[in-house]
């Protein structure tokens, strides 16, 4: 039998000190430090490995990320949240500003 989760798309919002994960499909937010040691822990929760890590662009604050994921054999996609069709209000015509969405990682694992 597999494991649900092997095929899973994971979204993280980014921030300076801490990342929200979200796993696609699961209720909740986990959160991990945004240090060496919280990449560790994020890495080794990510088993078996999701289908796809979906990763909002913060400016840099997501580099250690993308690289610890890389080395962990985990595929990874890099977005820009302002491009992202998710965050986009009805009219399409601008990024609904990120106070209003409650789990900005949620909407990374759809």
């Amino acid at each position: 039998m597999t494991d649900p989760d092997s095929g899973a798309v994971v979204g993280v919002d980014v921030a300076k000190r801490h990342l929200d994960v979200a796993w696609h499909g699961r209720a909740g937010v986990r959160r991990f430090a945004n240090t060496p040691a919280g990449l560790a822990e994020l890495v080794a929760a990510l088993r078996p490995v999701p289908r796809l890590v979906v990763v909002e662009a913060t400016g840099g604050y997501e580099l250690a990320l993308v690289r610890a994921l890389q080395r962990g054999g985990v595929a990874v996609a890099v977005v820009n949240r302002a491009r992202c069709a998710i965050w986009r209000g009805p009219a399409a015509s601008s990024p609904r500003p990120m106070r209003s969405m409650p789990a900005p990682s949620r909407c990374l694992a759809r």
